[in-house]
């Protein structure tokens, strides 16, 4: 059997010329992947050939090389080999997304665009998406990945064919449907976290499963994927006496069936339930002392990675549970398209509470109010429910036309209560959101070698924020009322039937932000909404794709407006429209076969300027003033060099085994969380590697692997607030054993 590797590194780059995003889902047009076909959506007209690396970023399946955006696509293996099991560690095989978090809300970066803001409603200007569906929560977007099937990463402004919320780009994750053999797979896992610099040893084990059957033959067919993670603490709480904490707990379980009445409808229904207990999601420290506690005599600060001083009477922890189901249906109208509905349920429940001044003072609550009183317990409850639904219909090629529209509506209602030093201060704030859309995209083709798409989506965004305070109600505070047109125009020229030059005019928008319900006009800050931002994207490139190379090169210009960001006025802090930015860089991605064997892939985002135009307001904190004029300074969580480097290696053994090894490397250059730079991650790099053995004529397969072989503990979220500047370190290295069963 023949084999191939993955092997990233900005150097073998620059050796291969040409390149395409991450390497993916390859389709033989022969026999193209049941599980593709049951998600993706129409084919297009384009002939797929061997090797071909096949997405749905313009709503049906093409060809990744006539596709012209920039995208990252990584199949479930491919994720596996490079170490990455849930959204957080999408960053390691995605140059240009640092994929950060404020406590419990996940706030992702794509090119220097992401948000600080926590309130309901504020979504993140990433658009996440879970088998089509959209996941509004900022809470309940750290995903595990046991059952996936490929994940895209969207480049760029999304307006048009995603809509709301897609201002830098959109999350795509496919997991595994159902096929008519049976099939399936049991995963288990042993490994040590920790033990190097200030960590812990600490034992990680875990089980995951799929299984998918036929039950009526091209008619029926069902699968089920579980899954079941334990890791016990690494982290020190020098607090008391450097004890063990920080313990993971997650589940999952995932139900699908296909069923296809009629040779050309198709009919996919899924049901979820999730999981997850995290005690390392709200235990911090405070590298640079910049805490109210450092100025209580004796008390005890944690500063190094994977410490932390907690003296809380309840230990901080995360808990969310998760939920949804969806109902896609297709139908393949003759010579016409293909008509899709896509109707989904989601609801989150976030449960968490922080330590929010990283120091020990006392085991006391009233002593520790008396000697700190801005050392804060902080508990946070949030629910969130959303219904979605669209309809859209991708037509055939007639002659040089083929058209993509549809219609989407969305309703969501997330609550938000919260209560600090057990109980000295409560609020609640309620935000429900409507949103309908309607967006249509040509694609002409003119001359056999030139493509032009034009699209427009037009959207209605309705948003009304009431609650209370202390438990005094207070009604609808907030009304938000917007609209928005987002364009979007390409041009592709082919080179050859598989290099194509690109350019596309793109704009993206995300929707406005309510406030708090304890905002006091003329006291503390504006308490009008926060507008909604918008984004223009100018790029362009090169893309080719075969079975030996898969290459995207390209450059990117972005005009930011009305940026929502925290500012804070020493009392209270809020989300206003303070600022306008400049963005410009290179992206380059590329996959080369360099024999049967081996596989190379080499990826780099660079971000040369990514500033701030306009923010006289910047929030800052442990200074005199509460806000300093910040325009001119780098944006935060924009890393000027991210890259990402892979090699594979698969051969068969001549008594039939299988082996395979993989080495993935990730680079990050350091960036800011505040507009001071004196609160950053620091430059680093990542290393996970894995070595297998698949047994001769048998179903089972070993595998030893590590993450983070460098032991590197980086910046990966922060909690800022007037009380302390608190980091939350990625995890220590890991080494163990997998034992796979496939059948």
């Amino acid at each position: 059997m023949k084999g191939t590797i993955t092997f990233t590194a900005a150097g073998a780059g620059l050796l291969l010329m040409t390149g395409a995003p991450v390497a993916a889902q390859t389709v033989d047009a022969a026999a193209p992947s049941p599980g593709a076909a049951a998600s993706t959506g129409p084919t297009s007209s384009v002939t797929q050939g061997a090797g071909d690396i096949i997405v749905t970023a313009q709503k049906r399946s093409e060809r990744l090389q006539d596709v012209p955006i920039s995208i990252v696509t990584q199949t479930g293996d491919q994720l596996a080999a490079a170490g990455v099991t849930n959204t957080r560690d999408l960053a390691a095989v995605t140059p240009g997304l640092t994929y950060s978090y404020t406590g419990a809300w996940s706030q992702p970066a794509l090119r220097g665009v992401s948000t600080s803001a926590t309130n309901p409603g504020a979504e993140s200007p990433i658009a996440m998406y879970l088998d089509g569906i959209y996941q509004p929560a900022q809470t309940a977007q750290i995903f595990d990945l046991p059952d996936v099937q490929r994940v895209e990463v969207l480049k760029g402004p999304q307006g048009t064919l995603f809509g709301r919320n897609a201002t830098a780009g959109a999350i795509q994750i496919f997991t595994q449907d159902p096929t008519y053999d049976l099939h399936g797979k049991l995963t288990t896992t042993a490994g040590i976290v920790g033990g190097g610099g200030a960590s812990k040893s600490a034992p990680h084990v875990g089980i995951n499963g799929f299984v998918s059957t036929g039950l009526v033959p091209d008619t029926l067919a069902v699968s089920v994927a579980g899954y079941y993670d334990h890791q016990d603490g690494y982290l020190r709480n020098l607090a008391r006496g450097g004890t063990r904490y920080g313990d993971v707990n997650s589940a999952l379980i995932r139900g699908k069936v296909l069923f296809e009445p009629a040779s050309n409808v198709k009919f996919m229904l899924t049901g979820y339930y999730a999981r997850r207990m995290d005690r390392t999601g709200e235990s911090a420290n405070t590298p640079g002392r910049f805490t109210v506690a450092a100025s209580v005599p004796g008390a005890i600060i944690a500063e190094r990675p994977w410490t932390i001083a907690v003296d809380a009477p309840e230990r901080p922890y995360l808990r969310i549970k998760t939920l949804g189901g969806s109902l896609r249906g297709e139908i393949d109208l003759d010579d016409l398209g293909t008509f899709t509905s896509l109707t989904g349920y989601t609801y989150a429940r976030t449960w968490l509470d922080t330590d929010i001044d990283g120091g020990f003072v006392s085991n006391t609550p009233a002593i520790r109010l008396a000697l700190c009183p801005a050392c804060t317990q902080y508990a946070v409850y949030q629910p969130s429910r959303s219904l979605s639904q669209e309809l859209n219909f991708s037509s055939d090629k007639f002659g040089i036309f083929q058209l993509t529209a549809g219609v989407t509506y969305f309703r969501d209602r997330t609550a938000q209560g919260a209560i600090a030093n057990a109980g000295s201060f409560f609020y609640n704030q309620i935000v429900k959101t409507r949103s309908l859309g309607a967006f249509a995209e040509l694609t002409v083709t003119p001359i056999d070698d030139l493509t032009i798409i034009g699209g427009l989506r037009y959207s209605k965004e309705k948003a009304n924020g009431s609650g209370s305070i202390f438990g005094f109600p207070v009604g609808i505070y907030n009304r938000i009322r917007n609209d928005a047109w987002t364009p979007r125009a390409s041009v592709r020229y082919a080179l050859s039937p598989r290099t194509n030059l690109f350019f596309t005019y793109s704009q993206g928008f995300k929707t406005g932000v309510t406030q708090q319900p304890y905002c006091v006009p003329g006291i503390t800050f504006d308490c009008s909404p926060a507008n909604p931002e918008r984004l223009t994207s100018y790029e362009g490139g090169i893309k080719t794709g075969s079975r030996d190379l898969s290459l995207t090169a390209s450059v990117f210009h972005y005009q930011y407006k009305n940026l929502q960001l925290l500012v804070f006025d020493g009392i209270g802090s809020n989300i206003i429209n303070a600022a306008t930015a400049r963005m410009t860089g290179v992206d380059f991605d590329a996959t080369s076969s360099l024999t049967d064997v081996f596989k190379v892939r080499a990826g780099i985002s660079w971000l040369p300027e990514a500033k701030f135009l306009d923010f006289p307001n910047a929030a800052v904190f442990f200074t005199p003033t509460p806000t300093i004029d910040a325009s001119g300074t780098r944006l935060l969580r924009a890393p000027k060099v991210t890259a990402v480097a892979g090699i594979d290696y698969n051969q068969e053994l001549a008594n039939g085994a299988m082996i395979s090894a993989s080495a993935n490397l990730s680079y990050s250059s350091r960036y800011r969380w505040e507009v001071t730079g004196r609160f950053n991650t620091g430059s680093y790099a990542t290393l996970a590697a894995r070595g297998s053995y698949a047994f001769p004529d048998s179903p089972v397969k070993v595998s030893v692997y590590g993450k983070n072989l460098t032991n590197k503990g980086f910046i990966q979220g922060t909690l800022l607030s007037g009380s302390a500047l608190e980091a939350f370190y990625s995890a220590p290295r890991e080494i163990g054993l997998q034992l796979e069963l496939g059948w």
